[in-house]
């Protein structure tokens, strides 16, 4: 028995379909664009729902059957639209994955070219500061050839008439061995610039000039000033002489009368009348001896942080019997400009 020519329609229609969906899904599974009306197509046959029960079958009007069919289509087809759906939830994602992955790559790219373009401009600016310094190095020592040819030249034109004669400069040069031995008990040690002592400890003192100088010894207890050896100190010690103060067998005694004490040393190629006359002077201030102190270490700028190198021997000494003293041996050669002064600082310890 023939079906009828309405129903032939349908069963045509609904293979033609089912040829789609299998088409759709050789599409997604070959990772193919699906079509828009694909899409369509889709969500309108998952809005169909099939038949429940056979009742319902029986009990459907006339033409029903000819509906069947088309029904039940998407429940056989609907494993195939889970899968779509699917696949179209994970094309979307990988569409926005893919936008995003985009997105960042162009930011890079954008900040990759930025960072470049700060490199060459600092490399720029550091070709054109290396350019510079070229051009400073070049004006200096243009600079000081041009300095070196003008010394050069006023050397021989005037230099004839401004230079000193070595003999001159030799003169003005003074030198002399000074020192302070402090005997502290058994101990006997050479006096620092800056000195601790005890009351009770005793010094002596030691000058030995190298040429024919003035000697001039100062003590200073703040209170009182003494010129220790008044009796020669209008009298030049000879070359090499010795001057030791008290004597080369006696000492000065710290007898504890002041905190603090001075001995200074001065020794000159000349007479300094301003010395004698200052100390000699009754009720002498304190103020006009240490203001001609300052003025004489000024004048003689001593180099007290090195000794002399070149050493010089002692020819006599104004005590014939101390010449084999072993303390000369510690003396500490000092030199000035027409004048040595060297002057020693004692805390006194009660």
């Amino acid at each position: 028995m023939s079906a009828p020519e309405g129903e032939e329609s349908n069963e045509e229609a609904s293979t033609e379909e089912e040829r789609r969906f299998e088409e759709a899904l050789r599409q997604l599974g070959a990772a193919t664009p699906v079509s828009s009306d694909f899409c369509a197509r889709v969500l309108a046959a998952a809005q169909l729902v099939p038949p429940t029960s056979a009742a319902s079958e029986s009990t459907a009007a006339p033409g029903a059957g000819r509906l069947r069919r088309r029904f039940q289509l998407p429940s056989r087809l609907s494993p195939a639209i889970s899968v779509l759906a699917a696949g179209l939830v994970l094309s979307l994602a990988m569409n926005v994955w893919w936008g995003f992955r985009v997105q960042d790559s162009a930011t890079l790219q954008q900040e990759l070219a930025t960072a470049q373009a700060q490199v060459r401009a600092a490399q720029a600016d550091s070709q054109q500061w290396q350019t510079r310094h070229a051009d400073m190095t070049r004006q200096l020592a243009a600079l000081q050839e041009q300095a070196q040819r003008q010394g050069q030249q006023g050397q021989e034109s005037g230099g004839a008439s401004t230079r000193t004669p070595p003999a001159v400069v030799a003169q003005d040069r003074v030198r002399a061995k000074v020192g302070i031995q402090v005997r502290s008990g058994d101990r006997t040690a050479p006096a620092k610039t800056t000195e601790t002592v005890k009351t009770g400890d005793s010094l002596r003192i030691y000058v030995v000039p190298e040429n024919d100088a003035y000697v001039y010894v100062v003590h200073n207890d703040g209170k009182t000033l003494t010129l220790l050896n008044a009796q020669n100190a209008t009298t030049k010690v000879t070359k090499g002489g010795l001057v030791a103060l008290p004597a080369l067998e006696q000492f000065y005694q710290i007898n504890g009368g002041s905190d603090r004490e001075s001995i200074t040393v001065i020794c000159s190629s000349t007479e300094i009348r301003e010395i004698a006359s200052l100390v000699s002077a009754p009720n002498v201030s304190q103020q006009n001896w240490l203001s001609l102190e300052k003025a004489l270490l000024d004048k003689s700028k001593i180099d007290l942080s090195q000794p002399t190198d070149k050493p010089f021997q002692i020819a006599g000494n104004v005590h014939p019997t101390g010449s084999n003293d072993p303390f000369l041996n510690t003396l500490v050669i000092y030199s000035g400009k027409s004048l040595v002064v060297k002057k020693y600082t004692f805390q006194v310890q009660k």
